[in-house]
């Protein structure tokens, strides 16, 4: 009987683990990066194959003031910030 529990629970887990959803990151970078000759696509094909539960998605800007103003904008909506020149 305790096999048995055992088994199905470690089942029961696996499948839950499976059916995790996809949480999206958003990147704000300057449009060259995430262009299609620029670093960008290989960065997120390693990001995403090295995490496979997130979706990594940029947000290009022209210039960093542009960046900047919309970091502002957005101010505490903003889980996470981080900033790389």
């Amino acid at each position: 009987m305790k096999k048995i529990t055992l088994i199905s629970t470690a089942l029961f887990a696996s499948s839950v683990l499976a059916q995790t959803p996809v949480q999206p990151l958003t990147v704000y970078t300057y449009d060259s990066f995430s262009a299609d000759w620029g670093a960008g696509p290989k960065v997120k094909a390693g990001f995403e194959k090295q995490f496979p539960q997130c979706q990594l998605n940029y947000v290009a800007f022209d210039n960093n003031g542009t960046l900047f103003n919309r970091v502002r904008l957005e101010g505490k909506k903003l889980k996470r910030m981080w900033y790389w020149a």
